[in-house]
C-alpha cells in the first residue's frame, strides 16, 4: 500500500531539515568563535570526559608548582639566614683568638666584648627571618617571633616541627630546618665567650665548641641545598609534565580552524540548496492561479 505523500509532509520535511541545518550550522560557528570544538558535553561526551580529565590534571600540576616554587623560596630564605650565621660564627671565632692573646689591653677587651653583644643580636636578627609575613625558623609555630630581643634568647613557645610541601602526588619535601635548636646552640654560644669576658677570664677554652657550633650549621646548610636541589628538579620535571597536559588538553579540545571554516563553508552551501529546493516545494495559492 503506497502512502500520499501531502504537500503539508513536504513542508514538515523541509522545515525538519532546515532545522537541523541551523543547528549544524550553529555548531561550527560557535567552534569558530570559541576555538572549540567541545562547547558543550553533548557535542561529544567522550571527548569532554577527557577534556575535564586533562583539565583537571593542568590544574593539579600547577598547584604543584606553586608549592614548589614557594618551597623554594623558602629554602632559599634558610641557605641566605645560614650562610648569614655561618660569616658571623667566624668573626666570633677570630674574636675569640683575638681577646685570647694576653698583650690584649682592657680597652682592647671591651672593643671585643661590644663588637660580640653586637653580633649577637644580629643572630637574633637573622632568627627572626620572615617570608612571606611567615617566620622561617619558628616551626609550624611561624606567626610566632623565635628571638625574643628583651631576653635576648630564642622563645619557648616555637617547636622543631616540620613543615612540608607537597609537590607532586603523595609526595612531600621539608623546608625548614630546627632553627630552636641551632640558633638557641648559637647565641648560648657567643654569650658564653661574653661571660668569659666579663669575669676577666681567657675564651679560648670555647674555641672547640664555636667550631662545633659552626659544623651543625654547615650540615644545616648542607640539607638545607640537597632540599633545594630537588625542588629545583622537581619543578623542571612538573615544567614537561605541564607541557605534555595541556598538548593533550589542546588535541581533545581545540577545534581545527582551517577544518571548521571549510566545514562552515560547506555546510552554507547545503543550506542555500536546502532553501532554494524549499522555495520550490512551497505550494502556490489560488490567487498565484488566477493573475
Amino acid at each position: 500500500m503506497s502512502v500520499r505523500i501531502t504537500q503539508g509532509m513536504l513542508n514538515r520535511n523541509m522545515l525538519n531539515n532546515l532545522n537541523r541545518s541551523y543547528h549544524v550550522l550553529d555548531k561550527y560557528q560557535n567552534q569558530l568563535s570559541s576555538g572549540k570544538k567541545i562547547n558543550k558535553p553533548s557535542d561529544d561526551p567522550v571527548s569532554s570526559y577527557q577534556a575535564m580529565f586533562h583539565r583537571t590534571n593542568v590544574f593539579e600540576i600547577d598547584q604543584f608548582k606553586r608549592n614548589a616554587s614557594d618551597g623554594l623560596s623558602w629554602t632559599e630564605a634558610t641557605d641566605d639566614a645560614l650562610d648569614q650565621v655561618t660569616n658571623v660564627l667566624h668573626r666570633v671565632r677570630e674574636l675569640v683568638v683575638k681577646a685570647s692573646n694576653g698583650t690584649n689591653e682592657g680597652t682592647s677587651i671591651s672593643a671585643i666584648k661590644e663588637e660580640l653583644e653586637q653580633l649577637k643580636e644580629h643572630i637574633g636578627e637573622i632568627a627572626n627571618t620572615t617570608i612571606g609575613g611567615k617566620y622561617i625558623f619558628s616551626g609550624t609555630a611561624t606567626q610566632t617571633k623565635p628571638y625574643d630581643k628583651t631576653d635576648q634568647a630564642i622563645k619557648d613557645d616555637i617547636n622543631a616541627e616540620k613543615i612540608k610541601f607537597e609537590v607532586a602526588q603523595d609526595s612531600f619535601i621539608t623546608v625548614n630546618i630546627n632553627g630552636q635548636k641551632l640558633f638557641k646552640g648559637v647565641l648560648e654560644e657567643v654569650q658564653q665567650v661574653i661571660g668569659l669576658l666579663e669575669a676577666n677570664e681567657n675564651p679560648e677554652m670555647r674555641l672547640e665548641e664555636i667550631d662545633v657550633q659552626l659544623n651543625d650549621v654547615l650540615k644545616e646548610r648542607a640539607r638545607v641545598g640537597a632540599n633545594t636541589n630537588r625542588i629545583e628538579l622537581m619543578l623542571a620535571k612538573l615544567d614537561s609534565a605541564e607541557l605534555t597536559a595541556k598538548k593533550l588538553l589542546s588535541n581533545t579540545e581545540d577545534a581545527d580552524i582551517a577544518e571548521v571554516i571549510t566545514e562552515l563553508i560547506t555546510q552554507e552551501n547545503v543550506h542555500r540548496a536546502a532553501l532554494s529546493a524549499g522555495a520550490r516545494i512551497i505550494q502556490l495559492t489560488l490567487v498565484d492561479f488566477l493573475r
